[in-house]
């Protein structure tokens, strides 16, 4: 009796596990299109699902360089790699896995380039001016570009009151010190306070252009970018005949590539109360536009501004260049006054302007580090 009730539960008991154990009647496919693009200090990878024959796919698998580093639910065909060395060229792989614990075949490969640029040359571009303001916002700002491959445009007026050199030791260094060798600055107004802005020269070297110009040129990705000194009349006049009009003609005639942007301090227009733009940088306006420019950064002003496609005077004109002030890198905000038509986007925040650049256009999003509500966030083609 003993013997038929063991072999009676030995029977149910193999006919739970044999219920229990989940079907499949054969492994997932592969997951397609896989793409990975750089965005800030991250990359993102993007693709197309699998399918299972025999049942759903549980997750998906990521390996980076051959080995394993991350998964997502089934439903998910996004993954943001964000501890990646981006100093460093890599490959990425993804597979399904199945309800029934079963791997499919690997995807296609997608690869970065080494030194920040993705598929097509994208790079990353974090700008903000108006800075070095003790007791200012500046420490938030800089946790912007903790951690990030990213090209450091600083606007300007970087070390407040006066630009000496003990207002770059206590009010600039102690937080954006640590990516000088990221940085690509233009002087402001509040540097050449102290004689000649010999301070700031001499904080960033060569990377700030010879100490009797202040301009210069670099390329980031697919991107060919002048830098100016919109202090002109401090490096020999603001005319079409003085130095830099004529460095500017030469530079620009030397480009070929596809895609311009420019960035100087003072802005050629503004909505902050109580100012005026800076009018007389219209000749450098009007000679970027011709070669095709396709954006332009500035500060000083204390506010963030978007600007529609224009010409030198702030009139729309879809074969103008798009303007953004963002004077908002840690100095007291200003307030507003009346609005212009061709002004897209306006507020007062704390923040930096993030530009992720390829070579056939650009995205852009306003990264606020303090209160208020101010979002922007948009796209064009160059």
């Amino acid at each position: 009796m003993r013997k038929l009730l063991g072999a009676i539960f030995l029977i149910m008991a193999l006919s739970i596990t044999t219920f229990a154990a989940p079907a499949s009647a054969a492994p997932p496919t592969a997951p397609s299109g896989l793409a990975a693009q750089v965005v800030g200090g991250t990359v993102t990878l993007t693709w197309r699902a699998a399918t299972d024959p025999g049942g759903w796919i549980r997750t998906y698998e990521i390996e980076r360089d051959g080995v394993w580093v991350g998964w997502v639910w089934g439903s998910t065909t996004r993954w943001v790699d964000r501890t990646v060395d981006l100093s460093r060229s890599h490959t990425y792989r993804i597979f399904a896995v199945d309800n029934a614990r079963e791997w499919g075949p690997r995807s296609n490969t997608a690869t970065t380039a080494a030194g920040g640029g993705g598929g097509g040359g994208v790079a990353t571009m974090i700008a903000t001016g108006d800075i070095g303001q003790c007791g200012g916002q500046q420490a938030a700002v800089a946790e912007l570009l903790r951690g990030r491959n990213v090209t450091f445009a600083a606007l300007g007026d970087l070390a407040y009151p006066d630009g000496r050199t003990v207002d770059f030791q206590n009010c600039y260094d102690p937080w954006f010190g640590a990516y000088k060798a990221r940085t690509r600055p233009t002087v402001g107004n509040h540097e050449y306070i102290t004689r000649g802005a010999s301070p700031y020269f001499d904080y960033f070297g060569d990377r700030a252009g010879a100490r009797d110009r202040g301009y210069y040129s670099y390329d980031v990705g697919a991107w060919h970018v002048v830098v100016l000194n919109s202090e002109c009349w401090e490096v020999g006049g603001c005319g079409v005949n003085d130095r830099q009009y004529q460095w500017l003609r030469q530079n620009l005639t030397a480009h070929t590539g596809r895609c311009l942007m420019a960035y100087w301090h003072r802005p050629p227009f503004t909505t902050e109360a109580g100012s005026v733009g800076a009018g007389y940088m219209r000749p450098y306006f009007d000679l970027l536009q011709s070669e095709g420019a396709d954006v332009l950064l500035a500060g000083h002003h204390h506010v963030y501004e978007r600007w529609a496609r224009t010409d030198s005077a702030g009139r729309r004109n879809a074969a103008g260049i798009r303007t953004f002030t963002v004077g908002t890198g840690g100095a007291t905000l200003r307030d507003f006054g009346p609005t212009r038509s061709a002004l897209e986007k306006r507020g007062a925040a704390y923040g930096a302007l993030e530009l992720t650049l390829t070579s056939s256009g650009y995205s852009w999003q306003f990264l606020r580090t303090g209160g208020g509500a101010l979002t922007d966030s948009g796209s064009d083609t160059c």
